[in-house]
């Protein structure tokens, strides 16, 4: 069986990069936004193995969690009129989205600190 590799520009913060992958591997990468964000779970909601209500719940984070993410996508499905979903690994090392509707942002003194700048 032949291995198809694509190329994607991530596009972060600082600077954008390449990044490849092996299609045999896994599911293509949705498209979104590197960077580095902490978020905090405003409602318990369900981390969905997609973008989407429609894909299977693969774990629970309760209200006031806190998490690190590296990747946003704008393409998944509208929840509130939001189509932003941030990437989250679950305890058990899963890969898994959470809808933006369902988090709030969290401020750390370091972006306070470049904000004043």
């Amino acid at each position: 069986m032949a291995q198809h590799a694509h190329w994607h520009t991530i596009y972060g913060k600082a600077r954008r990069s390449t990044a490849r992958y092996v299609s045999t591997i896994g599911r293509e990468p949705y498209a979104g936004t590197a960077g580095d964000w902490t978020f905090r779970v405003s409602t318990t909601t369900n981390v969905r193995q997609g973008p989407s209500t429609k894909d299977r719940t693969i774990a629970t984070f309760i209200r006031g969690k806190e998490f690190n993410t590296g990747w946003i996508t704008e393409r998944g499905e509208a929840v509130n009129g939001q189509r932003a979903w941030a990437s989250v690994e679950t305890s058990n090392g899963r890969r898994g989205w959470i809808s933006l509707t369902n988090l709030c942002a969290v401020e750390h003194e370091d972006d306070r600190m470049l904000i004043e700048q």
